[in-house]
């Protein structure tokens, strides 16, 4: 099997339903020797932090001399970025290696009468099979969506259960009330083994603590009032947490405070067998990269982006633009998937004199640019529509000065296609204006556009869930 066969098979799985509960999964597994019983699993659950939490662990514990693996979904990039070891992603020779013996397993489940397992279940599977086989000493495990039914949740022990910010999201799945949603992510709990969360909602932290004494697990809660001296930076934020003074996060956005937070009281939680000096403490965090979370992407006006795709992350984002961000025009652009509450969003991240411009993400659950526009005008906002990514970027910089910045969120389904764009807009432009130098755009060579030519494009995205 190829890359380009693994991802037909991949794309084949699309039409399997997902059956409530994890017995496709564990037999999946059972035909792969059960592999994750032998993974050192950080497993991490919530509404949104889990990517961050995620890099944060994974860098400090790569820097620190551990083989680390990681997998999280969705990808904002590249497909092979949901799979990484040490930070690095899988190839895609080695991809495509560990799907066919996936595919194989899968073809005796079949061959049983038993369902093939979906498309989530078989990433889940392979992530595991590939990690056993490099021989990593910690996993990082992201759910895909919820707790206690998501594909992750077969393994019985692992070092840690990690809860980010929980909040509503995916409420036709999860429940309709905070709590119902809590009560969902805190199956990941497992009897006898140690939890840590971010601060919560107290109505969360209420059902995390039942949950962990019910199962006989011992919970730590990262204290919101120890972190201090907060400050936004050039290149991330900076503060204080406990015994970690000025500690620097090159993430941006207050919100990652509560992420970096988190992240050091599981870098506790797993001393001493797990050890990784202070300095290596500092050295990742001030190396962690990820993608899509208040990345920017061109300065001069300042260009952003970020997935925020539930209320719970446009209110963070937004307490982060109100204190760092001030002083400055900012030009929205929106764009959403249709099943997202994406009116209180709207009205948490917009302002009645703000400019929006709605676009129309290349995802089959999107909401029509247009119709977005219209919900927002007859909401009282200054909106309009982008007929395709390249408009409303050349709109957007149109009304910036150089002082001023833009902010494409709403979805991570897009971000991919409007960084290409804006760096594609911002080659051209250079190259207009400053000599036709050649130089300056071999990067963003236009003969390379979004890869129109490459036989891989086809398979290369992803099906969002965010």
């Amino acid at each position: 099997m190829n890359y380009v066969e693994a991802m037909v098979f991949l794309d084949s799985t699309k039409k399997y339903g997902s059956i409530p509960g994890l017995d496709s999964i564990r037999n999946l597994m059972n035909e792969l020797g059960n592999v994750q019983d032998q993974l050192n699993i950080i497993h991490i659950a919530g509404t949104n932090g889990k990517g961050s939490v995620g890099a944060i662990l994974s860098t400090v514990y790569t820097l620190g001399g551990w083989k680390t693996g990681r997998f999280c979904t969705p990808d904002v990039f590249s497909y092979e970025e949901e799979f990484t070891i040490n930070d690095a992603p899988i190839s895609r020779e080695r991809l495509a290696e560990v799907f066919e013996k996936v595919k194989e397993a899968c073809e005796r489940l079949i061959g049983r009468g038993l369902p093939h397992p979906t498309r989530f279940e078989v990433e889940t599977a392979a992530a595991f099979l590939w990690m056993w086989e490099e021989q990593t000493d910690i996993v990082i495990l992201e759910t895909g969506m919820g707790g206690s039914l998501d594909a992750t949740n077969l393994i019985r022990r692992p070092l840690v259960s990690v809860f980010t910010s929980v909040g509503m999201d995916h409420e036709a799945y999860l429940g309709d009330t905070l709590e119902k949603i809590a009560e969902t992510k805190a199956g990941i709990i497992k009897e006898g083994c140690p939890g840590v969360s971010a601060w919560q909602d107290p109505r969360v932290q209420n059902v995390l603590e039942r949950s962990a004494k019910e199962k006989g697990s011992e919970i730590i809660f990262a204290e919101k009032e120890m972190a201090k001296d907060v400050r936004q930076e050039p290149d991330g934020i900076c503060f204080s947490y406990q015994q970690y003074k000025n500690i620097k996060l090159a993430l941006n956005g207050r919100f990652q405070v509560q992420n970096g937070a988190c992240a050091l009281e599981v870098i506790r939680c797993l001393e001493p067998a797990f050890s990784v000096s202070e300095e290596t403490i500092r050295k990742g965090f001030s190396w962690v990269y990820l993608p899509g979370r208040l990345e920017k992407i061109a300065g001069n006006p300042a260009v952003y982006i970020d997935g925020a795709h539930n209320p719970d992350a446009a209110r963070k984002l937004r307490e982060t633009l109100d204190a760092d961000f001030t002083n400055r025009q900012i030009i929205y652009i929106m764009g959403v998937l249709k099943d997202k509450d994406y009116e209180e969003i709207a009205d948490i991240m917009l302002g009645e004199d703000d400019f929006v411009i709605t676009v129309t993400p290349d995802n089959p659950r999107a909401l029509d640019g247009l119709t977005l526009m219209d919900t927002l005008r007859e909401k009282g906002y200054h909106a309009v529509n982008g007929a395709c990514l390249k408009d409303a970027l050349e709109l957007a910089f149109h009304l910036c000065t150089e002082q001023d910045m833009i902010l494409a969120f709403g979805s991570l389904s897009y971000l991919k296609e409007f960084k290409t764009a804006c760096m594609h807009y911002l080659a051209r432009w250079s190259r207009e204006w400053e000599g036709n130098d050649d130089d300056q755009i071999n990067e963003y060579d236009e003969d390379d556009e979004y890869d129109e030519d490459d036989e891989y494009d086809e398979y290369d995205e992803e099906l969002w869930n965010t």
